[in-house]
């Protein structure tokens, strides 16, 4: 008797409808990601000027902020079930443009080096 085929790993979907299956992912992971990171980025900036720890000159207090807000944007992104590494793209470019300047002269060294 000949042998059957083998059936397919479960891993294994079919090629035929992965293209629009992807373009529809990538049409709600992008813009969710993008929101996050953005909100993220806009918050850390508000809490950095409200916080005003540049004038107290606590350099290790502003860093710790800054990882706090990255690591948190990745995590809660990605639990979500979007894409954390975009979020936090989106966030680190944020806080870059608006964060950045909210802290002190020591610490904007410290940021650029320990995240360049």
């Amino acid at each position: 008797p000949p042998i059957a085929p083998a059936p397919p790993p479960p891993w294994y979907s079919p090629v035929t409808n992965s293209a629009s299956l992807t373009a529809s992912n990538l049409l709600k992971i992008l813009p969710g990601s993008l929101f996050f990171g953005v909100i993220s980025g806009l918050i850390s900036a508000w809490i950095t000027r409200k916080l005003n720890l540049r004038k107290e000159h606590k350099k290790a207090a502003e860093l710790s902020l800054l990882l706090v807000f990255a690591l948190g944007t990745y995590t809660v992104t990605d639990s979500v079930g979007l894409s954390g590494i975009l979020a936090l793209f989106f966030s680190g470019l944020t806080m870059r443009h608006y964060t950045f300047y909210n802290l002190s002269a020591g610490a904007q060294r410290t940021a650029t080096t320990f995240f360049a």
